[in-house]
């Protein structure tokens, strides 16, 4: 299975490529900076055979602009 970046109705979203189903769109919260190129790694990663789960936790947690910092004592 291969996937594919589309705009539908103003977002970005990840589809399946043979099929158009669309799959993923990013939460309102995460600030796309580059647009279409930051979903480069995401797309890469999953064509390569990736998690559709850990894609997604890894792409929106390096867009998130609410970072916290993780205090380990």
């Amino acid at each position: 299975m291969s996937f594919a970046l589309t705009k539908y109705q103003k977002r970005f979203w990840i589809t399946i490529a043979e099929t158009g189903e669309r799959i993923y769109t990013p939460p309102d919260f995460i600030r796309l900076t580059r647009g279409r190129s930051d979903f480069d790694t995401m797309l890469a990663d999953l064509n390569a055979g990736g998690d559709l789960f850990e894609a997604v936790l890894s792409f929106e947690r390096r867009l998130n602009p609410r970072k916290r910092k993780v205090v380990v004592s």
